[in-house]
């Protein structure tokens, strides 16, 4: 009898779109909403067709729910790949979001990806790797399994300096941004899966980004709410 072979790595994929970098960087033609996704997502595939490769695509609720994008999310190839919860608006400083917006926002995506890919998503990455305490217990409410929003590494905080030196951002968006990529103390998170206590004696699967995060659809029926 083979021994089980442990899975060395994973791979995922964020599917930002062009108006989503252009929004968080203080441009205003974000506002017509320009996208990349009918171009980024055939050859993603195609790639990791070639390479025998299984993904997770994070994809953004505006983008799933956008008729624009119904055939290259409909793609029945894209059913042998995992899809996750990028949120809706793809706004990443939800640690400034009120109490009931994350809640909406994952209700909204999980809505519009099933819709549009026949996938409920069952993970979930914060838009620039933001997230807030309350999240978690939002995600395990609506039955998702796992979160991928840590990010335990310094690098989180170069690539927000880096940010803060190219974009072109008012007073306001600054203070939005403040906490993007995480902070210094966010590099001290576990860089192993660990399960995130809630309450009501619940857990939710955290696997931090630096380990990566495809996990196929039967994962569904593990659920770790309980």
């Amino acid at each position: 009898m083979k021994a089980p072979v442990k899975a060395l790595a994973s791979v995922s994929l964020a599917a930002d779109n062009l108006w989503s970098y252009l929004k968080t960087h203080g441009d205003d033609s974000w506002r017509e909403y320009p996208s990349y996704l009918e171009r980024l997502l055939p050859l993603a595939k195609d790639t990791l067709e070639a390479l025998g490769v299984r993904c997770t695509f994070f994809v953004v609720g505006r983008d799933a729910a956008d008729p624009r994008h119904c055939d290259v999310l409909a793609d029945p190839t894209l059913r042998g790949h995992s899809v996750g919860d990028h949120s809706y608006e793809h706004e990443p400083w939800l640690h400034r979001y009120s109490a009931q917006q994350p809640v909406d926002e994952i209700a909204l995506t999980g809505d519009a990806i099933e819709r549009a890919t026949h996938q409920r998503p069952i993970g979930f990455r914060g838009p620039g790797f933001s997230w807030t305490a309350t999240v978690p217990e939002v995600l395990a409410a609506h039955g998702y399994v796992y979160g991928a929003s840590t990010f335990p590494t310094f690098l989180g905080t170069l690539a927000r300096a880096y940010y803060f030196r190219t974009a072109r951002l008012n007073d306001e968006q600054r203070a939005e941004g403040r906490a993007l990529f995480g902070g210094w103390r966010d590099v001290l998170h576990p860089i192993e899966p660990y399960r995130r206590r809630l309450s009501g004696n619940r857990a939710l699967l955290e696997i931090p980004a630096s380990k990566g995060t495809h996990h196929t659809r039967h994962m569904g029926d593990a659920r770790v709410g309980s």
